[in-house]
C-alpha cells in the first residue's frame, strides 16, 4: 500500500489516529457516511485531504483550525453540522515556543484524537 505522507508528500503533515475506529472513519467514506451522516463524511474527506496537503496545522486553510475549547494542547477543524476533527501534536518531543507551549508552526506530525459534534458533545 502506498502512503501519501511518506512517498508523495514527504514535507507534508503526517497523520496518525487515536483508534482503529478513527482511522476507519477517515479512510473509508462508506463507513464514515453510515456513522456520521453523508454531509459530515464528505467534509471529513475534504479536511483530511487538506491536512495531508498542509505542512503544519496552521497551513490548514479551510475549517477554521483553532485551539480546542475542551482539551488543552489540542486543535480542532470544523467539518459541518457542529462536527469537528480534534487532533494533538504527535512528535516524540513536541516543538515548543519560549513559553513552553506547543509551537504549532513547527508541528509536522499530528494524531487525530476525536471526531465529534462539538455542539452536542457526541461522536467518536
Amino acid at each position: 500500500m502506498l502512503h501519501f505522507s511518506t512517498f508523495f508528500w514527504s514535507d507534508c503533515l503526517e497523520l496518525s489516529f487515536g483508534s482503529k475506529d478513527l482511522r476507519n472513519l477517515c479512510e473509508h467514506a462508506h463507513y464514515a457516511a453510515e456513522t456520521l451522516g453523508a454531509d459530515v463524511a464528505i467534509q471529513l474527506r475534504h479536511r483530511v485531504a487538506d491536512m495531508f496537503a498542509a505542512t503544519s496545522p496552521l497551513d490548514i486553510l479551510v475549517g477554521d483550525c483553532r485551539p480546542s475549547n475542551t482539551d488543552e494542547g489540542c486543535m480542532v477543524v470544523d467539518l459541518c453540522d457542529g462536527f469537528v476533527i480534534q487532533f494533538s501534536a504527535n512528535h516524540v518531543s513536541n516543538p515548543a515556543d519560549h513559553d513552553g507551549q506547543i509551537d504549532w508552526r513547527k508541528v509536522s506530525r499530528v494524531k487525530i484524537t476525536r471526531i465529534w459534534n462539538e455542539d452536542a458533545g457526541t461522536g467518536s
